[in-house]
C-alpha cells in the first residue's frame, strides 16, 4: 500500500535574537503504513485514580523460557507487584493493608505496607484471565478500591498510589492526626484488629489460601524418563499423554505475620485417580534451606508428626495401588483425604520458603523415579542425575510429566486418549508459550478454533499541532506555517479511525534535542534551543518512527508493529544572523 505524504515548512515569525542567533525549524514527513495489533494485549484498568498516582505496569512476554529451554506449561504464572503509598507531600504511609481479591470477593493477598510505604511481592494466579480488586486501607485515610484488569497478564503490577485523608479532618498540635483516628490494635501488631485475621494474636496477621477459589488438580504421566518414538510424533511407546496416571487435588493455606513473613503452612489434598499399572507415592516437597519446623501429617494411614530442617518431604499417600486398585474409577466413586501442616520455630521470610503452586510429586514405586513439574530441583532421594538433563521435560516433544491445572472439577482425559484430543485448544496454548487459549482447560471436547490475528487498521496520518495549539491535517498547505523561533515545536501523531491506542516509537536513540513521549499523546517535541549548532550552521537528524499496538516495547516484533515499514521523519534546525532577515 503507498502511503501520502505531507510536506510543511516553517519559518521566523518575528525577530528575536537569541545570543545573536535564531533558530528556525524545518520538518519533512512521510507517513507510515499500516500494522498489526498482537492478540491477547490488554490495558490495566483503576477506578479510582489519584493525579499522583504512577502506573509502571509491565505486560507479560509470551515467550519461550531459555533456562528451561523452552516452555515450562504453567497454569500459575507469577505476576510481581510492587506497591508504594505516598500522602500528598509524597511521604511514604506505612502500615496500609493492601488486599488482592477476585471479583467475587475470594483473597488473593493481604498485607501491610513497611516504612517506607512499599508492599512487595509475587502472586500466582489462573493463566485464564480475570479481573482482580486491589483495596487500600489505612486509619486516618480514605480507603480506595481499583481495579486491574486481566490482572495475569502482567509480568509486574508496578503502582505508586496517594492517600488522602477524609475531606475536612482536622490535624492535631504538632502535624500529627488525631489518636481518636487510630483503630483499635488489641494485639499490637500494626494491623488494625478490623483487618487482623487475627486480631489476638500478634505471631499471626493474615491467611491467603491457594488457590483463592476451590482446589488445584496436578496430573501425572509415570514412565519417566523413558523414550521411544513412534509414528505418532505426539507420543511415543512410553507417553500417551492421557494425563491419569495419578490425579489429586490439593490447597494450600499461607500464615503470615504482619511483616509478611510465614508462621506456618496448611495443606488440603485429595487423592482423585489412578489409572496406570504402576504404583506410586504422593508428596509435597517444600524447601526452607537453615530453618527448621514442625511437620504434622494426616492421610489414610496414621498421622504422623516430625522434626525437619532444610526441608519437609511431605508423603500424603504412600502407596496410590493400595488406595486405587487398578480399573477404579475414583472420578465416579470417592476422593481419598489427607492433610498437613508445617509450623515454623520461627517466621520465615517468604521468598526462603518453596512459593505457589509449591511442588507436588510423585514417586514411582516400580521404577525408583521422582517426578515433579518442569523446572523443578529433583527431589532430595532422587539419583544424582535426576532431572538434570531432562528437566521433567519429554525429550520428543518437549510436553510435561506433570501438569497443574487450576480447577477443582477439571475433567482428565481417558486411559490412553491424548489430551488435545479433549482439549483442543492445548494445542494453540502451547505453541504460543501460553499467549492464546490460557484457559485452555476449560475448553473440554470443544475446539474453539485456531487464534486469529487483528486485521490491520487503515493507515494513520500524521498531523501537526503548533504551540498555540492550532492543528494541520490533510493535504499539505498551501501557505507557509510559521512559529516563533523561541518556542519548541510540537508534533501530534494521530491514532487510527478505529480508536485503538496507538504507540509511536523510534528505532533507534533519539538526539537530546528530540523527545518523544508514547505514553500519553504520541507527542514529539523538538528544542531547537538544545541543538548543537557549534560545529555548522545546521543541525540534522532522521528518524525512523514505527507503530504499535503494545504497550511494553519489549513486545513489538515485525508481526505486531511497523518495524519493517517504519516512516522517516527529517527534522533541521539552522541558524541565521539577525541582519540577514
Amino acid at each position: 500500500m503507498r502511503c501520502k505524504n505531507l510536506h510543511l515548512s516553517a519559518c521566523a515569525a518575528r525577530r528575536r535574537t537569541i545570543f545573536g542567533l535564531q533558530a528556525v525549524l524545518a520538518v519533512i514527513i512521510l507517513t507510515g503504513c499500516h500494522f498489526q495489533s498482537p492478540m491477547g494485549t490488554h490495558e490495566s484498568e483503576a477506578t479510582g485514580s489519584s493525579a499522583r498516582d504512577v502506573n509502571n505496569d509491565v505486560l507479560r512476554v509470551y515467550a519461550a523460557s531459555a533456562e528451561l529451554g523452552g516452555f515450562d506449561y504453567d497454569t500459575m504464572p507469577p505476576v510481581e507487584v510492587s506497591l508504594k503509598f505516598v500522602d500528598a507531600s509524597s511521604s511514604p504511609i506505612e502500615n496500609v493493608v493492601a488486599t488482592l481479591e477476585t471479583m467475587s470477593g475470594a483473597r488473593v493477598y493481604r498485607a501491610v505496607s513497611d516504612d517506607a510505604g512499599l508492599i512487595e511481592t509475587e502472586v500466582r494466579l489462573p493463566s485464564k484471565p480475570e479481573d482482580i480488586k486491589l483495596t487500600v486501607e489505612r486509619s486516618g485515610y480514605v480507603a480506595r478500591t481499583l481495579v486491574i484488569e486481566d490482572m495475569v497478564r502482567y509480568e509486574r503490577i508496578d503502582r505508586v498510589l496517594e492517600l488522602t485523608p477524609p475531606e475536612g479532618l482536622v490535624e492535631a498540635r504538632g502535624g500529627g492526626m488525631r489518636a481518636a483516628l487510630s483503630a483499635a490494635d488489641s494485639d499490637g501488631d500494626g494491623v488494625p484488629d478490623k483487618l487482623d485475621d487475627f486480631p489476638y494474636d500478634s505471631k499471626k496477621a493474615f491467611s491467603v489460601t491457594v488457590p483463592a477459589e476451590g482446589m488445584l488438580t496436578v496430573v501425572f504421566e509415570d514412565l519417566y524418563p523413558n523414550f521411544e518414538p513412534q509414528s505418532d510424533p505426539r507420543r511415543d511407546k512410553f507417553f500417551d499423554a492421557d494425563f491419569n496416571d495419578f490425579v489429586a487435588r490439593y490447597a494450600v493455606k499461607e500464615i503470615k505475620n504482619s511483616q509478611g513473613k510465614l508462621h506456618s503452612i496448611r495443606g488440603s489434598v485429595e487423592a482423585v485417580e489412578r489409572l496406570a499399572g504402576y504404583d506410586h507415592q504422593f508428596g509435597m516437597l517444600f524447601r526452607f534451606e537453615d530453618y527448621s519446623a514442625t511437620v504434622v501429617v494426616k492421610g489414610p494411614s496414621r498421622g504422623r508428626k516430625m522434626r525437619v530442617r532444610d526441608y519437609a518431604d511431605i508423603v500424603l499417600f504412600e502407596s496410590s495401588a493400595q488406595i486405587f486398585p487398578r480399573g477404579y474409577r475414583a472420578r465416579e466413586q470417592h476422593t481419598v483425604p489427607a492433610s498437613f501442616t508445617i509450623r515454623f520455630d520461627e517466621p520465615v521470610p517468604r521468598e526462603a520458603v518453596t512459593g505457589a503452586p509449591y511442588d507436588p510429586y510423585i514417586k514411582v514405586h516400580n521404577t525408583g523415579e521422582y517426578i515433579h513439574r518442569i523446572g523443578k530441583e529433583p527431589h532430595p532421594n532422587a539419583p544424582a542425575s535426576a532431572g538434570a538433563t531432562w528437566q521433567y521435560r519429554h525429550p520428543g516433544n518437549g510436553m510435561p510429566w506433570a501438569l497443574i491445572i487450576p480447577q477443582e472439577d477439571w475433567i482428565y482425559p481417558g486411559e490412553t486418549v491424548f489430551i488435545e484430543d479433549v482439549y483442543p485448544a492445548f494445542l494453540y496454548w502451547r505453541e504460543s508459550f501460553g499467549d492464546h487459549y490460557p484457559d485452555w482447560y476449560t475448553y473440554y471436547r470443544e475446539d474453539p478454533g485456531p487464534p486469529v490475528e487483528a486485521e490491520p487498521p487503515p493507515p494513520i496520518t500524521a498531523i501537526t499541532r503548533d504551540s498555540d495549539g492550532a492543528v494541520l491535517t490533510g493535504d499539505p498547505p498551501s501557505d507557509t506555517v510559521e512559529w516563533p523561533a523561541e518556542e519548541t515545536y510540537t508534533l501530534h501523531l494521530e491514532e487510527n479511525a478505529l480508536a485503538e491506542t496507538v504507540y509511536y516509537r523510534s528505532l533507534a536513540p533519539l538526539p537530546v534535542w528530540i523527545s518523544l513521549d508514547d505514553e500519553e499523546e504520541n507527542i514529539v517535541t523538538v528544542d531547537a534551543h538544545a541543538a548543537d549548532l557549534s560545529g555548522g550552521e545546521t543541525e540534522d537528524a532522521v528518524v525512523n518512527f514505527y507503530s504499535s499496538y503494545n504497550a511494553d516495547p519489549a513486545d513489538d516484533d515485525a508481526e505486531s508493529a511497523t518495524i519493517e515499514e517504519p516512516f522517516e521523519v527529517e527534522f533541521t534546525v539552522w541558524r541565521e544572523r539577525e541582519e540577514d532577515l
